[in-house]
């Protein structure tokens, strides 16, 4: 498998343009002020999607459903159950397309060679989330030191935290690291 910078770059080029037309959609179209947003993903590293959770989905939702605190605590950083769920899905063709393109990951043959597929498009997803910072993307509806951002793994596994910890200012992920990070191994 292809693994030059000029792949890399095309991939991460590729997500960071489909995260930053569904951000700028997201924060365009709601006005509502985010406190989570990520690029998830599964344990395969498959093409990654949008979830995002605002503090006014956040209230709507706990209405709706009836939520008591407890139910609050457990929904609060789950992007499956976000009501933003594959947010801007039409502007991920490109990107799963990509993801197709690239060799089938559980065609490989060794864990190293897994491990390297597996490494190289999550560093991607982590690139094009930290250009879109760079950029000033997140600080659209919210102050930046107000909203956590991350490239996901589903099931949650610990190097979400260590992903976290790296692509965001220790203030907008203090609340994460208390009620939802995996313990780091």
């Amino acid at each position: 498998m292809n693994y030059s910078n000029d792949i890399f770059e095309n991939l991460v080029a590729t997500i960071e343009e489909a995260t930053r037309q569904a951000a700028i959609d997201l924060f365009n179209s709601t006005n509502e002020t985010f406190y989570f947003f990520v690029l998830s993903t599964t344990g395969e590293a498959l093409a990654p999607f949008v979830s995002a959770w605002s503090y006014e989905a956040l209230k709507q939702q706990s209405i709706a459903q009836n939520w008591d605190a407890h139910d609050i605590a457990d929904f609060k950083w789950s992007s499956i159950d976000s009501p933003y769920l594959e947010f801007g899905s039409q502007y991920f063709h490109q990107v799963n397309q990509a993801f197709l393109d690239r060799i089938d990951i559980h065609s490989l043959k060794t864990e190293v060679e897994y491990e390297k597929e597996f490494n190289f498009r999550i560093n991607a997803m982590e690139e094009a989330l930290h250009r879109c910072d760079m950029k000033g993307i997140f600080s659209l509806n919210q102050a930046r030191s107000e909203i956590m951002i991350n490239v996901e793994i589903l099931p949650p596994d610990y190097t979400n935290t260590i992903r976290a910890k790296k692509l965001n200012p220790i203030e907008s992920i203090q609340i994460w690291l208390k009620e939802a990070a995996e313990p780091v191994e």
